[in-house]
Protein backbone atom coordinates (compact mmCIF):
# COMPACT_ATOMS: atom_id res chain seq x y z
CA UNK A 1 0.00 0.00 0.00
CA UNK A 2 0.87 3.80 -0.71
CA UNK A 3 1.50 6.48 2.09
CA UNK A 4 -0.80 8.99 1.49
CA UNK A 5 1.79 11.11 0.90
CA UNK A 6 3.42 9.49 -1.63
CA UNK A 7 0.68 8.89 -3.78
CA UNK A 8 0.71 5.76 -6.72
CA UNK A 9 2.53 6.71 -9.70
CA UNK A 10 0.27 7.69 -12.67
CA UNK A 11 -1.39 5.25 -14.71
CA UNK A 12 0.36 6.45 -18.00
CA UNK A 13 4.00 5.60 -16.17
CA UNK A 14 3.20 2.13 -15.81
CA UNK A 15 1.64 1.98 -19.88
CA UNK A 16 4.99 3.61 -20.97
CA UNK A 17 7.07 1.35 -19.19
CA UNK A 18 5.66 -1.36 -20.53
CA UNK A 19 5.43 -0.35 -24.37
CA UNK A 20 7.22 -3.01 -25.90
CA UNK A 21 7.28 -5.99 -22.73
CA UNK A 22 8.91 -8.42 -25.10
CA UNK A 23 12.50 -6.03 -25.45
CA UNK A 24 12.29 -5.90 -21.32
CA UNK A 25 15.64 -8.03 -19.88
CA UNK A 26 15.23 -6.85 -16.00
CA UNK A 27 12.99 -9.29 -14.42
CA UNK A 28 13.35 -7.27 -10.80
CA UNK A 29 12.10 -4.80 -13.22
CA UNK A 30 9.03 -6.57 -14.35
CA UNK A 31 7.92 -7.35 -10.84
CA UNK A 32 8.52 -3.78 -9.27
CA UNK A 33 6.18 -2.97 -12.32
CA UNK A 34 3.67 -5.90 -11.84
CA UNK A 35 3.34 -5.05 -7.70
CA UNK A 36 2.58 -1.36 -8.84
CA UNK A 37 0.57 -2.28 -11.62
CA UNK A 38 -2.26 -4.96 -9.59
CA UNK A 39 -2.37 -2.13 -7.15
CA UNK A 40 -3.75 0.25 -9.29
CA UNK A 41 -5.73 -2.60 -11.54
CA UNK A 42 -5.94 -0.69 -14.77
CA UNK A 43 -7.12 -2.82 -17.20
CA UNK A 44 -4.23 -1.41 -20.16
CA UNK A 45 -1.65 -1.61 -17.45
CA UNK A 46 -2.39 -5.47 -16.81
CA UNK A 47 -2.84 -6.15 -20.36
CA UNK A 48 0.35 -5.60 -20.80
CA UNK A 49 1.92 -7.36 -17.76
CA UNK A 50 0.29 -10.24 -18.85
CA UNK A 51 1.82 -10.09 -22.40
CA UNK A 52 5.22 -10.08 -20.17
CA UNK A 53 4.23 -12.94 -18.19
CA UNK A 54 3.12 -14.53 -21.86
CA UNK A 55 6.88 -13.96 -23.00
CA UNK A 56 8.38 -15.19 -20.12
CA UNK A 57 6.81 -18.36 -19.46
CA UNK A 58 7.57 -19.43 -23.19
CA UNK A 59 10.73 -18.61 -22.88
CA UNK A 60 11.05 -21.11 -19.74
CA UNK A 61 11.98 -18.32 -17.51
CA UNK A 62 11.69 -18.79 -13.52
CA UNK A 63 9.26 -15.93 -12.42
CA UNK A 64 8.37 -14.68 -8.63
CA UNK A 65 5.48 -13.05 -9.22
CA UNK A 66 2.42 -12.56 -7.18
CA UNK A 67 -0.16 -14.90 -7.99
CA UNK A 68 -2.89 -14.54 -10.61
CA UNK A 69 -6.03 -13.44 -8.94
CA UNK A 70 -8.59 -15.08 -10.52
CA UNK A 71 -9.41 -18.10 -13.19
CA UNK A 72 -10.38 -15.23 -15.72
CA UNK A 73 -7.06 -13.93 -15.72
CA UNK A 74 -5.52 -16.97 -15.95
CA UNK A 75 -7.27 -17.31 -19.12
CA UNK A 76 -6.39 -14.19 -20.36
CA UNK A 77 -2.86 -15.19 -19.38
CA UNK A 78 -3.04 -18.68 -21.60
CA UNK A 79 -4.49 -16.66 -24.71
CA UNK A 80 -1.65 -14.14 -24.69
CA UNK A 81 0.87 -16.64 -24.75
CA UNK A 82 -1.01 -19.14 -27.41
CA UNK A 83 -1.48 -15.89 -29.58
CA UNK A 84 2.04 -14.91 -29.11
CA UNK A 85 3.42 -18.43 -30.22
CA UNK A 86 0.80 -18.23 -33.77
CA UNK A 87 2.06 -15.03 -34.09
CA UNK A 88 5.24 -16.65 -34.47
CA UNK A 89 4.19 -19.70 -36.74
CA UNK A 90 4.85 -22.12 -33.82
CA UNK A 91 1.72 -23.66 -34.86
CA UNK A 92 2.12 -26.87 -33.07
CA UNK A 93 3.42 -24.99 -29.55
CA UNK A 94 -0.09 -23.53 -29.96
CA UNK A 95 -1.73 -26.69 -29.70
CA UNK A 96 0.62 -27.85 -27.16
CA UNK A 97 -0.52 -25.09 -24.60
CA UNK A 98 -4.00 -25.76 -25.31
CA UNK A 99 -4.02 -29.10 -24.21
CA UNK A 100 -2.12 -27.69 -20.99
CA UNK A 101 -5.31 -25.59 -20.52
CA UNK A 102 -7.15 -28.19 -20.52
CA UNK A 103 -5.29 -30.49 -18.54
CA UNK A 104 -5.62 -28.03 -15.79
CA UNK A 105 -9.05 -27.70 -15.88
CA UNK A 106 -9.21 -24.09 -17.24
CA UNK A 107 -11.62 -22.79 -19.39
CA UNK A 108 -10.66 -21.66 -22.89
CA UNK A 109 -11.56 -18.22 -23.74
CA UNK A 110 -13.17 -17.93 -27.36
CA UNK A 111 -10.06 -16.01 -29.08
CA UNK A 112 -8.07 -18.90 -27.61
CA UNK A 113 -9.91 -21.74 -29.31
CA UNK A 114 -10.23 -19.57 -32.40
CA UNK A 115 -6.33 -19.59 -32.02
CA UNK A 116 -5.58 -23.17 -31.90
CA UNK A 117 -8.21 -23.85 -34.94
CA UNK A 118 -6.00 -21.42 -36.71
CA UNK A 119 -2.73 -23.65 -35.95
CA UNK A 120 -4.81 -26.99 -36.87
CA UNK A 121 -5.70 -25.52 -40.59
CA UNK A 122 -2.46 -24.08 -41.00
CA UNK A 123 -0.99 -27.51 -40.05
CA UNK A 124 -4.03 -29.17 -42.01
CA UNK A 125 -3.98 -31.24 -38.97
CA UNK A 126 -7.58 -32.95 -38.95
CA UNK A 127 -7.42 -35.10 -35.81
CA UNK A 128 -6.33 -32.36 -33.44
CA UNK A 129 -9.29 -29.75 -35.12
CA UNK A 130 -11.86 -32.65 -34.48
CA UNK A 131 -10.70 -33.04 -30.61
CA UNK A 132 -11.03 -29.56 -30.16
CA UNK A 133 -14.64 -29.42 -32.46
CA UNK A 134 -15.79 -31.67 -29.28
CA UNK A 135 -14.20 -29.53 -26.85
CA UNK A 136 -16.08 -26.31 -28.76
CA UNK A 137 -19.46 -28.55 -28.20
CA UNK A 138 -18.38 -29.62 -24.61
CA UNK A 139 -18.11 -26.12 -24.06
CA UNK A 140 -21.02 -24.58 -25.55
CA UNK A 141 -18.91 -22.22 -27.75
CA UNK A 142 -20.15 -22.86 -31.27
CA UNK A 143 -22.59 -20.08 -30.80
CA UNK A 144 -19.56 -17.64 -31.39
CA UNK A 145 -19.43 -16.17 -34.77
CA UNK A 146 -15.56 -16.43 -34.70
CA UNK A 147 -15.24 -19.82 -33.32
CA UNK A 148 -17.91 -21.24 -35.77
CA UNK A 149 -16.01 -19.39 -38.82
CA UNK A 150 -12.84 -20.62 -37.54
CA UNK A 151 -13.90 -24.29 -37.36
CA UNK A 152 -15.56 -24.18 -41.13
CA UNK A 153 -12.04 -22.73 -42.01
CA UNK A 154 -10.76 -25.64 -40.43
CA UNK A 155 -12.66 -28.10 -42.13
CA UNK A 156 -12.06 -26.75 -45.77
CA UNK A 157 -8.20 -26.21 -45.54
CA UNK A 158 -7.94 -29.98 -43.96
CA UNK A 159 -9.58 -31.49 -47.17
CA UNK A 160 -13.16 -32.64 -45.45
CA UNK A 161 -15.48 -29.91 -47.53
CA UNK A 162 -18.63 -32.18 -47.06
CA UNK A 163 -17.83 -31.51 -43.37
CA UNK A 164 -17.64 -27.71 -43.60
CA UNK A 165 -20.97 -27.78 -45.42
CA UNK A 166 -22.32 -29.63 -42.92
CA UNK A 167 -21.44 -27.05 -40.43
CA UNK A 168 -22.67 -24.60 -42.24
CA UNK A 169 -26.02 -25.33 -42.86
CA UNK A 170 -26.38 -26.07 -39.32
CA UNK A 171 -24.89 -22.95 -37.99
CA UNK A 172 -27.86 -20.95 -36.79
CA UNK A 173 -25.78 -17.11 -37.39
CA UNK A 174 -24.10 -16.96 -40.45
CA UNK A 175 -22.39 -13.86 -40.89
CA UNK A 176 -20.11 -12.61 -43.95
CA UNK A 177 -17.55 -13.87 -42.21
CA UNK A 178 -18.78 -17.43 -42.38
CA UNK A 179 -20.36 -16.95 -45.94
CA UNK A 180 -17.04 -15.35 -47.14
CA UNK A 181 -15.12 -18.77 -46.38
CA UNK A 182 -17.62 -20.88 -48.06
CA UNK A 183 -17.47 -19.15 -51.46
CA UNK A 184 -13.85 -18.33 -51.62
CA UNK A 185 -13.33 -21.78 -50.67
CA UNK A 186 -15.72 -23.18 -53.54
CA UNK A 187 -13.84 -20.96 -56.04
CA UNK A 188 -10.44 -22.30 -55.27
CA UNK A 189 -11.75 -25.52 -55.65
CA UNK A 190 -12.76 -24.98 -59.06
CA UNK A 191 -16.37 -25.55 -58.06
CA UNK A 192 -17.59 -22.35 -59.72
CA UNK A 193 -21.19 -22.64 -59.94
CA UNK A 194 -21.58 -23.81 -55.95
CA UNK A 195 -19.80 -20.34 -55.12
CA UNK A 196 -22.18 -18.56 -57.21
CA UNK A 197 -24.87 -20.26 -55.49
CA UNK A 198 -23.65 -19.15 -52.09
CA UNK A 199 -23.19 -16.06 -52.97
CA UNK A 200 -26.76 -15.77 -54.19
CA UNK A 201 -28.26 -17.34 -50.85
CA UNK A 202 -26.20 -14.89 -49.21
CA UNK A 203 -27.65 -11.89 -51.01
CA UNK A 204 -31.14 -13.53 -50.19
CA UNK A 205 -29.99 -13.56 -46.65
CA UNK A 206 -29.53 -9.89 -46.46
CA UNK A 207 -25.39 -10.36 -45.85
CA UNK A 208 -23.28 -7.70 -47.44
CA UNK A 209 -20.62 -9.29 -49.15
CA UNK A 210 -16.65 -8.13 -48.18
CA UNK A 211 -14.02 -7.38 -50.38
CA UNK A 212 -13.38 -11.35 -50.13
CA UNK A 213 -16.40 -12.25 -51.04
CA UNK A 214 -16.65 -10.13 -54.20
CA UNK A 215 -13.49 -11.11 -55.80
CA UNK A 216 -14.44 -14.83 -55.25
CA UNK A 217 -17.61 -14.29 -56.93
CA UNK A 218 -16.44 -12.18 -59.97
CA UNK A 219 -13.04 -14.81 -60.84
CA UNK A 220 -15.56 -17.44 -60.69
CA UNK A 221 -17.97 -15.36 -63.15
CA UNK A 222 -14.94 -15.10 -65.07
CA UNK A 223 -13.99 -18.72 -65.17
CA UNK A 224 -17.95 -19.13 -66.19
CA UNK A 225 -17.66 -16.80 -69.21
CA UNK A 226 -20.91 -15.12 -67.23
CA UNK A 227 -20.81 -12.13 -68.54
CA UNK A 228 -24.94 -10.69 -68.16
CA UNK A 229 -24.20 -12.43 -63.89
CA UNK A 230 -21.29 -10.40 -63.50
CA UNK A 231 -23.03 -7.18 -65.08
CA UNK A 232 -25.64 -8.06 -62.36
CA UNK A 233 -23.07 -8.19 -59.48
CA UNK A 234 -21.46 -5.11 -60.63
CA UNK A 235 -25.32 -3.33 -60.78
CA UNK A 236 -25.77 -4.34 -57.16
CA UNK A 237 -22.51 -3.19 -55.83
CA UNK A 238 -23.11 0.20 -57.20
CA UNK A 239 -26.90 0.60 -56.12
CA UNK A 240 -25.69 -1.07 -52.79
CA UNK A 241 -22.14 0.82 -51.66
CA UNK A 242 -21.68 3.38 -54.52
CA UNK A 243 -18.19 4.02 -53.82
CA UNK A 244 -16.32 0.61 -54.22
CA UNK A 245 -12.68 -0.59 -52.96
CA UNK A 246 -9.76 -0.88 -54.82
CA UNK A 247 -9.65 -4.66 -54.64
CA UNK A 248 -13.44 -4.55 -55.87
CA UNK A 249 -12.81 -1.90 -58.89
CA UNK A 250 -9.26 -4.16 -60.01
CA UNK A 251 -11.45 -7.22 -60.13
CA UNK A 252 -14.10 -5.83 -62.22
CA UNK A 253 -11.97 -4.44 -64.39
CA UNK A 254 -10.64 -7.70 -64.92
CA UNK A 255 -13.55 -9.33 -65.28
CA UNK A 256 -14.90 -7.20 -67.84
CA UNK A 257 -11.12 -7.09 -69.44
CA UNK A 258 -10.89 -11.28 -69.56
CA UNK A 259 -13.77 -11.59 -71.19
CA UNK A 260 -13.23 -9.37 -74.21
CA UNK A 261 -15.34 -6.56 -73.15
CA UNK A 262 -12.62 -3.98 -73.10
CA UNK A 263 -15.11 -1.04 -73.93
CA UNK A 264 -16.79 -2.00 -70.22
CA UNK A 265 -13.85 -2.12 -68.87
CA UNK A 266 -12.30 1.42 -70.20
CA UNK A 267 -15.50 3.04 -69.21
CA UNK A 268 -15.38 1.55 -65.95
CA UNK A 269 -11.85 2.62 -65.23
CA UNK A 270 -12.39 6.17 -66.59
CA UNK A 271 -15.11 6.59 -64.45
CA UNK A 272 -13.21 5.52 -61.33
CA UNK A 273 -11.68 8.05 -59.03
CA UNK A 274 -8.09 7.47 -58.59
CA UNK A 275 -7.64 3.75 -59.84
CA UNK A 276 -4.88 1.64 -58.53
CA UNK A 277 -1.84 0.04 -60.69
CA UNK A 278 -3.50 -3.18 -60.61
CA UNK A 279 -6.73 -1.89 -61.84
CA UNK A 280 -4.88 -0.17 -64.65
CA UNK A 281 -2.40 -3.44 -65.61
CA UNK A 282 -5.84 -5.60 -65.60
CA UNK A 283 -7.02 -3.22 -68.63
CA UNK A 284 -3.54 -3.58 -70.02
CA UNK A 285 -3.46 -7.27 -69.72
CA UNK A 286 -6.98 -6.65 -72.02
CA UNK A 287 -6.15 -5.25 -74.40
CA UNK A 288 -2.83 -7.14 -74.82
CA UNK A 289 -4.68 -10.58 -74.81
CA UNK A 290 -7.18 -8.82 -77.71
CA UNK A 291 -4.21 -8.04 -79.04
CA UNK A 292 -4.92 -4.64 -79.29
CA UNK A 293 -1.27 -3.23 -78.60
CA UNK A 294 -2.31 0.62 -79.06
CA UNK A 295 -4.91 -0.13 -76.72
CA UNK A 296 -2.45 -1.44 -74.16
CA UNK A 297 0.36 1.13 -74.61
CA UNK A 298 -1.95 4.01 -74.80
CA UNK A 299 -3.14 2.78 -71.37
CA UNK A 300 0.10 2.34 -70.01
CA UNK A 301 1.06 6.22 -71.05
CA UNK A 302 -2.40 7.36 -69.30
CA UNK A 303 -1.73 5.70 -66.13
CA UNK A 304 2.23 6.92 -66.04
CA UNK A 305 0.71 10.59 -66.94
CA UNK A 306 -2.05 10.09 -64.11
CA UNK A 307 1.23 9.43 -61.63
CA UNK A 308 0.94 6.06 -61.11
CA UNK A 309 3.89 4.20 -60.08
CA UNK A 310 4.06 0.68 -62.39
CA UNK A 311 4.29 -2.20 -61.60
CA UNK A 312 7.31 -5.34 -62.96
CA UNK A 313 4.27 -6.88 -64.85
CA UNK A 314 2.64 -3.22 -66.21
CA UNK A 315 6.18 -2.79 -67.44
CA UNK A 316 6.22 -6.44 -68.79
CA UNK A 317 3.07 -5.61 -70.46
CA UNK A 318 4.10 -2.35 -71.96
CA UNK A 319 7.12 -3.72 -73.23
CA UNK A 320 5.43 -6.18 -75.41
CA UNK A 321 2.73 -3.77 -76.52
CA UNK A 322 5.63 -1.89 -77.88
CA UNK A 323 7.49 -5.28 -79.04
CA UNK A 324 4.76 -5.72 -81.43
CA UNK A 325 4.26 -1.86 -82.65
CA UNK A 326 7.72 -1.09 -83.81
CA UNK A 327 7.93 1.66 -81.75
CA UNK A 328 11.41 2.17 -80.79
CA UNK A 329 11.03 5.82 -79.42
CA UNK A 330 8.57 4.35 -76.85
CA UNK A 331 10.48 1.63 -75.80
CA UNK A 332 13.74 3.59 -75.16
CA UNK A 333 11.99 6.05 -73.54
CA UNK A 334 10.07 3.42 -71.33
CA UNK A 335 13.58 1.89 -70.46
CA UNK A 336 14.73 5.57 -69.54
CA UNK A 337 11.86 6.22 -66.93
CA UNK A 338 12.65 2.58 -65.40
CA UNK A 339 16.52 3.90 -65.09
CA UNK A 340 15.48 7.37 -64.09
CA UNK A 341 13.08 6.03 -61.43
CA UNK A 342 15.75 3.26 -60.01
CA UNK A 343 13.45 0.44 -60.72
CA UNK A 344 15.21 -2.90 -59.59
CA UNK A 345 16.70 -4.41 -63.21
CA UNK A 346 15.55 -7.88 -62.34
CA UNK A 347 15.83 -10.65 -64.97
CA UNK A 348 12.04 -10.20 -66.30
CA UNK A 349 12.15 -7.11 -67.42
CA UNK A 350 15.65 -7.44 -68.81
CA UNK A 351 14.60 -9.82 -71.05
CA UNK A 352 12.01 -7.87 -71.55
CA UNK A 353 13.52 -5.41 -72.60
CA UNK A 354 16.35 -7.70 -74.95
CA UNK A 355 13.05 -8.51 -77.04
CA UNK A 356 12.20 -5.16 -77.29
CA UNK A 357 15.49 -3.81 -78.25
CA UNK A 358 15.81 -7.03 -80.59
CA UNK A 359 12.47 -6.50 -82.31
CA UNK A 360 12.82 -2.67 -83.11
CA UNK A 361 16.17 -3.27 -84.87
CA UNK A 362 18.16 -1.93 -82.29
CA UNK A 363 22.61 -2.65 -82.67
CA UNK A 364 23.08 -5.95 -81.24
CA UNK A 365 25.44 -4.82 -78.28
CA UNK A 366 22.89 -2.81 -76.59
CA UNK A 367 20.73 -6.22 -76.14
CA UNK A 368 23.99 -7.66 -74.78
CA UNK A 369 24.90 -5.32 -72.52
CA UNK A 370 21.58 -5.99 -70.90
CA UNK A 371 22.09 -9.38 -70.89
CA UNK A 372 25.51 -8.97 -69.06
CA UNK A 373 23.39 -7.24 -66.43
CA UNK A 374 21.51 -10.45 -65.15
CA UNK A 375 22.51 -11.72 -62.39
CA UNK A 376 20.63 -15.10 -62.78
CA UNK A 377 20.46 -16.26 -66.59
CA UNK A 378 17.89 -19.06 -66.43
CA UNK A 379 16.59 -20.53 -70.55
CA UNK A 380 14.62 -17.50 -71.13
CA UNK A 381 17.52 -14.80 -70.28
CA UNK A 382 19.68 -16.86 -72.91
CA UNK A 383 16.94 -17.91 -75.44
CA UNK A 384 15.85 -14.29 -75.59
CA UNK A 385 19.38 -12.80 -76.37
CA UNK A 386 19.99 -16.07 -79.20
CA UNK A 387 17.28 -14.83 -80.55
CA UNK A 388 18.08 -10.76 -80.67
CA UNK A 389 21.57 -12.44 -82.60
CA UNK A 390 19.14 -13.96 -85.09
CA UNK A 391 17.20 -11.23 -86.09
CA UNK A 392 20.12 -9.05 -86.51
CA UNK A 393 21.89 -11.40 -88.78
CA UNK A 394 24.84 -13.15 -85.95
CA UNK A 395 24.32 -16.78 -86.56
CA UNK A 396 28.06 -16.96 -85.44
CA UNK A 397 27.44 -15.67 -82.28
CA UNK A 398 24.20 -17.37 -81.46
CA UNK A 399 25.61 -20.53 -82.22
CA UNK A 400 28.85 -19.05 -79.48
CA UNK A 401 25.91 -18.25 -76.93
CA UNK A 402 24.15 -21.63 -77.18
CA UNK A 403 26.92 -23.34 -76.60
CA UNK A 404 27.77 -20.71 -73.52
CA UNK A 405 24.43 -21.96 -72.25
CA UNK A 406 25.55 -25.56 -72.34
CA UNK A 407 28.34 -25.57 -71.03
CA UNK A 408 26.72 -22.82 -68.02
CA UNK A 409 24.64 -26.23 -67.03
CA UNK A 410 21.48 -24.74 -68.71
CA UNK A 411 19.07 -27.59 -70.71
CA UNK A 412 17.45 -25.76 -73.71
CA UNK A 413 14.31 -25.94 -73.84
CA UNK A 414 11.52 -26.25 -76.88
CA UNK A 415 11.89 -22.80 -77.63
CA UNK A 416 15.19 -22.13 -77.34
CA UNK A 417 16.03 -24.87 -80.03
CA UNK A 418 13.47 -22.61 -81.84
CA UNK A 419 15.71 -19.60 -81.42
CA UNK A 420 18.80 -21.43 -82.84
CA UNK A 421 17.29 -22.96 -85.40
CA UNK A 422 15.93 -19.84 -86.72
CA UNK A 423 19.04 -18.28 -86.05
CA UNK A 424 20.90 -20.91 -88.54
CA UNK A 425 18.54 -20.36 -90.96
CA UNK A 426 18.72 -16.15 -91.24
CA UNK A 427 22.31 -16.71 -91.68
CA UNK A 428 22.48 -19.61 -93.85
CA UNK A 429 24.10 -22.09 -91.43
CA UNK A 430 22.94 -25.09 -93.04
CA UNK A 431 25.01 -27.99 -91.42
CA UNK A 432 24.64 -26.31 -88.23
CA UNK A 433 21.03 -26.13 -88.11
CA UNK A 434 20.88 -29.80 -88.95
CA UNK A 435 23.59 -30.32 -86.37
CA UNK A 436 21.57 -28.74 -83.52
CA UNK A 437 17.98 -30.19 -85.36
CA UNK A 438 19.47 -34.00 -84.64
CA UNK A 439 20.55 -33.07 -81.05
CA UNK A 440 17.54 -32.02 -80.05
CA UNK A 441 15.75 -35.49 -81.02
CA UNK A 442 18.66 -37.33 -80.06
CA UNK A 443 20.74 -35.77 -77.52
CA UNK A 444 17.33 -33.98 -75.44
CA UNK A 445 14.74 -36.37 -77.02
CA UNK A 446 12.59 -33.77 -77.91
CA UNK A 447 10.08 -34.48 -80.70
CA UNK A 448 10.00 -31.69 -82.74
CA UNK A 449 6.93 -29.30 -83.45
CA UNK A 450 5.73 -27.59 -86.13
CA UNK A 451 7.78 -24.31 -85.53
CA UNK A 452 11.18 -26.44 -85.64
CA UNK A 453 9.88 -27.54 -89.05
CA UNK A 454 9.20 -24.33 -90.27
CA UNK A 455 13.08 -23.44 -89.60
CA UNK A 456 14.19 -26.28 -91.19
CA UNK A 457 12.20 -25.75 -94.53
CA UNK A 458 13.47 -22.11 -94.41
CA UNK A 459 16.86 -23.63 -93.72
CA UNK A 460 16.72 -26.32 -96.31
CA UNK A 461 15.10 -23.83 -98.69
CA UNK A 462 17.91 -21.23 -98.01
CA UNK A 463 19.89 -20.57 -101.47
CA UNK A 464 19.33 -23.76 -103.13
CA UNK A 465 21.76 -25.90 -101.30
CA UNK A 466 19.62 -29.20 -102.24
CA UNK A 467 22.86 -31.67 -102.81
CA UNK A 468 24.42 -30.16 -99.46
CA UNK A 469 21.07 -30.62 -97.84
CA UNK A 470 19.81 -34.29 -98.74
CA UNK A 471 23.67 -35.14 -98.28
CA UNK A 472 23.29 -34.32 -94.31
CA UNK A 473 19.93 -35.74 -93.72
CA UNK A 474 21.00 -39.17 -95.31
CA UNK A 475 24.22 -38.76 -92.53
CA UNK A 476 22.32 -38.15 -89.78
CA UNK A 477 19.40 -39.71 -87.65
CA UNK A 478 17.17 -37.05 -89.62
CA UNK A 479 17.12 -39.95 -92.83
CA UNK A 480 14.27 -41.79 -90.98
CA UNK A 481 12.50 -38.74 -89.26
CA UNK A 482 9.49 -38.15 -91.70
CA UNK A 483 9.00 -34.38 -90.75
CA UNK A 484 12.54 -33.74 -92.17
CA UNK A 485 11.84 -35.52 -95.51
CA UNK A 486 8.46 -33.17 -95.98
CA UNK A 487 10.57 -30.32 -95.00
CA UNK A 488 12.98 -31.20 -97.94
CA UNK A 489 10.52 -32.07 -100.17
CA UNK A 490 8.95 -28.36 -99.77
CA UNK A 491 12.30 -26.83 -100.53
CA UNK A 492 12.21 -29.11 -103.31
CA UNK A 493 8.88 -27.44 -104.58
CA UNK A 494 10.22 -23.41 -103.67
CA UNK A 495 13.38 -24.33 -106.39
CA UNK A 496 11.49 -26.97 -108.62
CA UNK A 497 13.99 -29.43 -108.40
CA UNK A 498 12.03 -32.77 -109.52
CA UNK A 499 15.49 -35.26 -108.68
CA UNK A 500 15.53 -34.48 -105.43
CA UNK A 501 12.15 -33.85 -105.27
CA UNK A 502 10.98 -38.01 -106.18
CA UNK A 503 13.52 -38.99 -104.01
CA UNK A 504 12.06 -37.16 -100.85
CA UNK A 505 8.69 -38.33 -102.10
CA UNK A 506 10.07 -41.50 -102.04
CA UNK A 507 11.25 -41.36 -98.90
CA UNK A 508 8.06 -40.71 -97.68
CA UNK A 509 6.28 -43.52 -99.17
CA UNK A 510 8.80 -45.67 -97.64
CA UNK A 511 8.26 -44.54 -94.05
CA UNK A 512 4.63 -44.56 -94.56
CA UNK A 513 4.13 -47.50 -96.44
CA UNK A 514 1.46 -49.12 -93.91
CA UNK A 515 -0.68 -45.23 -94.71
CA UNK A 516 -2.11 -45.85 -98.42
CA UNK A 517 -3.36 -42.15 -98.03
CA UNK A 518 -0.01 -41.09 -97.38
CA UNK A 519 1.90 -42.69 -99.86
CA UNK A 520 -0.96 -41.59 -102.66
CA UNK A 521 0.23 -37.85 -101.13
CA UNK A 522 3.99 -38.94 -101.92
CA UNK A 523 3.55 -40.11 -105.48
CA UNK A 524 1.10 -37.11 -106.23
CA UNK A 525 4.24 -34.56 -104.94
CA UNK A 526 6.36 -36.61 -106.95
CA UNK A 527 4.87 -36.18 -109.85
CA UNK A 528 3.79 -32.81 -109.59
CA UNK A 529 7.40 -31.55 -109.10
CA UNK A 530 8.28 -34.24 -112.27
CA UNK A 531 6.07 -32.33 -114.29
CA UNK A 532 6.68 -28.60 -113.13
Amino acid sequence: MHHPQFPPPALSRHTALLPNPFKIDCHGFRRTSHACGLTIVPSLTYNSLLFVHAHNCDNNQSQSTRPLPSSQTQTKLWESRIELQLRKSNYQKCISLYYQIVDELIAPSPATVVHVLMACSSLSDLKNLRLVHNDILRLKLESHSSVAAGLLDGYFKCGLPEAAHRLFDTMPRRDVVSWTIVISHSYKSGNFDEAIHYFRAMIDEGVSPDDVALVSILSALKHCGRLRHGSEVHGYLMRRFGKLSKATISSLVDFYAKLGRMDCADRFLSQTIEPNVVAWTALMTGYTRVQDMNGALQTYLKMVSSHIVPTERTISCALGAVSKLGFLRIGTQIHGYIVKRQFELDDHILSGLIDMYSICGAPSYICRQLFDQMFIKNVVSWTTMILAYGRSGEGHAALQLFNDMQAAGVCPDSVAFTAILSACSSSSMLHDGLSYFNSMILDYTMKPREEHYACLRGLLAKDGRLKEAYEAIESTALRDDKGTWEAFLGACRVHGNTSYGEIAATKLVELESDNSTASTVGSDDAGSLLTS
